[in-house]
């Protein structure tokens, strides 16, 4: 079990060094998870933050 939950650590570490480099190319930035529904972290572009699970979205 402990090894398992390591590997799924190192799976996550990697995805969300994966994540965080495909917005930077991108020209968007990740911000906290999103108040309205918890399920995605927001995404900040253009002067406005947008969840992707929800399509909430607001100006900055």
């Amino acid at each position: 079990m402990e090894r398992r939950l390591e590997a799924a650590e190192i799976r996550l570490e990697r995805l969300q060094n994966t994540l965080d480099g495909l917005a930077r190319s991108s020209g968007v930035s990740i911000g906290c998870p999103c108040n309205r529904c918890g399920r995605s972290y927001v995404l900040i572009e253009g002067g406005r933050i947008r969840c992707p699970e929800c399509r909430f979205s607001q100006s900055v």
